[in-house]
């Protein structure tokens, strides 16, 4: 998976607790960008937007599991939630830990499928 991919796919994901919702989490922090100005033009329909977020984190954390990467994952999937989700760089060092830890897999095992550019 490469570092770009990885960013993108942690953008997907938003939210964690104590139990795992991806579609709840996804749609609360979508509502929460909507109300606070801060979402990607054009968005308006959260539940369409989220509707496979439980398929991606699905394969995103089987993924981080092959990797090894699972509590780097876990860790930025339950920082996307926190704070203020209009500010963008409220994650980056779990954003920069996840990428690191995949990128040393993958770099290790370049011929893995959580490496292959979709």
């Amino acid at each position: 998976m490469t570092r770009s991919l990885l960013l993108v796919v942690a953008l997907l994901f938003v939210g964690a607790g104590c139990a795992v919702d991806p579609v709840g989490d996804c749609e609360s922090v979508c509502t929460a960008r909507v109300e606070g100005g801060c979402a990607p033009a054009g968005t308006t329909d959260c539940m369409a937007q989220c509707a496979s977020a439980q398929q991606d984190y699905d394969r995103d954390r089987a993924n981080a599991s092959t990797a090894q990467c699972t509590s780097e994952f876990d860790s930025l999937y339950g920082c996307l939630t926190g704070g203020d989700v209009c500010d963008s760089r409220r994650c980056d060092a779990e954003g920069a830990a996840a990428t690191e830890c995949f990128f040393e897999f993958c770099t290790s095992v370049p011929t893995s499928p959580v490496c292959a550019n979709p």
